[in-house]
């Protein structure tokens, strides 16, 4: 259904590899090879936490900082909880109308019925 379709989510902050061409793709994997093994640093906001920090920084935290980033595009996401919101609300509607129109299909029984025994 169309209030179902999840819109596209953004890529992460990070960036993501994009259909480009072969030779921009291997750069990009360099690139991450090289901060991967210690060979360049990583880039702002990582640093920006260490200066904040103002502590040494050890392996763990490094796990800690990339798994919280890594996992902060799940927490920033809304698509899912507003098609579940949509379905429940759609739900609850649908319901409401249905009692409602018992009811009325109740008591027109009802009245017909009162006629017809007088």
């Amino acid at each position: 259904m169309p209030w179902e379709k999840v819109t596209p989510a953004l890529s992460s902050w990070r960036g993501s590899l994009r259909a480009k061409t072969e030779s921009e793709v291997e750069n990009e994997v360099a690139k991450e090879a090289l901060v991967l093994f210690g060979l360049r640093p990583r880039v702002a906001q990582e640093s920006l936490l260490v200066r904040w920090s103002r502590k040494k920084r050890d392996h763990v935290d490094e796990i800690l900082v990339g798994e919280s980033q890594a996992e902060e595009a799940e927490w920033t996401r809304y698509d899912n909880e507003t098609v579940q919101v949509k379905n429940e609300l759609t739900s609850c509607l649908l319901d409401s109308l249905i009692q409602e129109t018992a009811s009325a299909f109740s008591d027109i029984i009802a009245k017909k019925s009162r006629r017809d025994v007088s």
